[in-house]
């Protein structure tokens, strides 16, 4: 019964549902009993970076997620969690670079161009995230790249499509919070005032 109770499947198996209850550190200490034995088991790798990431443990999560993508290269999901702990961590430029890799191997990902054109903006580029963000509403128009994208062309002084992006967000801002919306209702009027004063005679 003992050895059944702590085999690497049970143990797995109890380590994701910990992780799903958000019972991290527990998830943790079942990772750890598989690692022990078994230093290259992906599931324990993979839950144990996620929980560290949870818990703002952003060093040691990265650790974990390099070790699971190098036995799982392919994994999208983890490669995802990993971009978005770099860019959290600060390190945008390397957050881009795993993005450029995802939405070569999921064009067809809306999301991966939009947090892709996010971390392009975080890094002052913002042609190339205006050129990202466009690819992703190409795909699948979403409230928050429209969003991203007002605040991309307000920064290049793009004004007028800064304003069209905003009336887009705000046309239909499902999910998003009254906060976000307001901050876009106040944009788009100071965007207005601003493009009627430019228009008017001198």
């Amino acid at each position: 019964m003992e050895r059944t109770s702590r085999s690497e499947i049970l143990l797995s198996r109890l380590a994701h549902t910990y992780l799903e209850a958000r019972r991290l550190r527990e998830a943790l200490e079942a990772a750890a009993d598989i690692l022990r034995t078994n230093s290259a088991h992906p599931d324990a790798l993979a839950i144990s970076a996620l929980a560290m990431d949870t818990l703002g443990e952003k060093i040691e999560a990265r650790l974990y997620y390099e070790r699971a993508i190098a036995l799982e290269p392919k994994s999208k999901y983890l490669r995802m969690r990993y971009a978005r702990n770099l860019a959290s961590s600060g390190l945008t430029a390397q957050a881009v670079e795993v993005y450029t890799g995802l939405v070569k191997d999921y064009p067809g990902d809306n999301t991966l161009y939009q947090d892709l054109g996010v971390a392009y903006g975080v890094m002052g580029n913002y042609a190339k995230s205006i050129e990202t963000l466009k690819q992703a509403v190409a795909i699948r128009p979403t409230p928050i790249a429209y969003f991203n994208l007002a605040v991309a062309c307000k920064e290049t002084g793009e004004l007028a499509e800064a304003l069209r992006f905003l009336r887009l967000y705000l046309a239909d801002p499902e999910g998003e919070s009254e906060r976000d919306i307001k901050i876009a209702r106040d944009e788009l009027q100071n965007l207005e005032r601003t493009l009627k004063e430019k228009s008017a005679p001198r």
